[in-house]
């Protein structure tokens, strides 16, 4: 990503554009699902849906760590990277994602014990990015 990236040319900048972005969020989906012990199919259509725009969420924040990882996120003026505006919008848009994820598995778990354990999953999710948020915020 160059240094003037704005958040609608993130796509073009990343390797692979992108059909690449969409097949890690095709992963991340899978892999949430692995954690949860669910299938696609066992979800709601409102879990379905949730769970595709926090994959495509996490995903980009993971696009813009690997950037930031190469890249200094201030310049010699002093000026912060536009990605970093984007990157406090995802990150509380996955926040709030995740929350409605779990309402929705939640709701299901009411109905039917056997998705306990994806409640569980999503609940350590949110204790792992809370501990990581907390974690970057004591570094600064």
């Amino acid at each position: 990503m160059e240094r003037g990236v704005v958040p609608a040319q993130l796509p073009r900048h990343v390797e692979g554009g992108e059909a690449a972005i969409r097949s890690r969020v095709t992963i991340t989906k899978r892999a949430l699902l692995k954690r949860m012990g669910l299938r696609m199919n066992e979800l709601t259509w409102a879990g379905r849906e949730t769970l595709g725009l926090y994959a495509a969420t996490l995903e980009k924040l993971r696009t813009i760590d690997a950037w930031l990882a190469t890249h200094e996120p201030i310049d010699e003026a002093g000026r912060p990277a536009p990605v970093l505006a984007l990157y406090a919008t995802l990150s509380n848009t996955a926040s709030r994602q995740l929350s409605l994820l779990r309402s929705v598995v939640e709701s299901m778990a009411r109905e039917d014990q056997q998705y306990d354990r994806a409640l569980e999953a999503l609940m350590e999710q949110g204790r792992n990015t809370k501990a990581g948020r907390e974690a970057d915020d004591a570094a600064d």
